[in-house]
């Protein structure tokens, strides 16, 4: 990998909950919605201005949580995008709940499909046997310090190190395969 590459613009594309459904106090976003031909709609639309607005940069996808299933679709289609990052996906299986209540489940998803690479992003007690098997087949980090249950996505005290890894990986820099 050459200098210049490492030192190249990168954008990074991260599209959550859409101002129309914030509009009418619905805080969350349906799995199916994640997956539909509207949302991919919306997604190729914000690539473009993301594009436009920055012409000479490596356009890219960033998903966390729900923003992972629509890392997944995306992926899956032929896109002016660079490379996706997966974060804390939900890759579980709840068999007894309510598909549409429970979160945006990636269960479906086969990252060797997608059209440009990904990386996996993971803290240690989100990885289930799915996201195992996913993370064999790509990039991918593990994040295994510890954190209380009320932390979120447990990346908690972990931020920097994780989001200069990402950035690393967007610009083709070497990438730990475990933060501590």
């Amino acid at each position: 990998v050459s200098q210049s590459r490492y030192d190249q613009d990168v954008a990074v594309v991260i599209f959550d909950v859409p101002d129309y459904f914030m509009a009418y106090d619905y805080p969350w976003v349906t799995s199916f919605y994640r997956t539909s031909e509207d949302r991919l709609t919306e997604s190729f639309q914000l690539i473009d201005r993301v594009e436009q607005k920055f012409p000479n940069a490596s356009i890219n996808w960033f998903g966390i949580s729900y923003g992972a299933q629509d890392a997944a679709n995306i992926s899956l289609h032929s896109t002016k995008l660079q490379k996706i990052v997966s974060a804390s996906a939900t890759w579980h299986v709840l068999n007894n709940v309510d598909k549409f209540q429970q979160g945006a489940r990636l269960d479906w998803y086969d990252v060797n499909q997608s059209k440009c690479p990904v990386l996996i992003v993971m803290h240690e007690k989100e990885v289930f046997r799915k996201a195992q098997e996913e993370m064999l087949k790509t990039d991918s980090i593990l994040v295994t310090n510890f954190v209380s249950a009320n932390e979120g996505h447990f990346f908690a005290k972990k931020e920097k190190e994780v989001v200069q890894a990402i950035c690393d990986w967007y610009r083709g820099k070497p990438i730990p395969k475990i933060i501590q």
